[in-house]
């Protein structure tokens, strides 16, 4: 097995899908609803293990308490807010 070698080109055409992909993802969740814990924006999370299904989940940065992402999407808790926003946390 022969390895190939990457042009100049390609490497920066890669480096351009992955960044609108980032991007089309922060105005993705830019939209949920970010609920409130301590009257603070809860924080997005996401599952970074090797075996966890991109799962991700809201978690309160000052007890830990958690919400469903789905959960979140489905009540009107803690509307986005100035620095509130799930993107500002990418």
């Amino acid at each position: 097995m022969t390895e190939r070698v990457v042009s100049g080109q390609e490497a920066e055409r890669g480096v351009n899908v992955i960044a609108a992909y980032s991007e089309a993802m922060a105005e993705h969740y830019s939209r949920l609803p970010v609920p409130l814990c301590h009257f603070v924006p809860m924080d997005l999370e996401f599952d970074d293990s090797e075996s966890g299904g991109g799962d991700c989940w809201f978690e309160c940065r000052h007890c830990g308490h958690t919400k469903d992402v789905i959960y979140a999407k489905k009540t009107s808790l803690g509307a986005p807010q100035d620095g509130g926003s799930a993107a500002a946390l990418f």
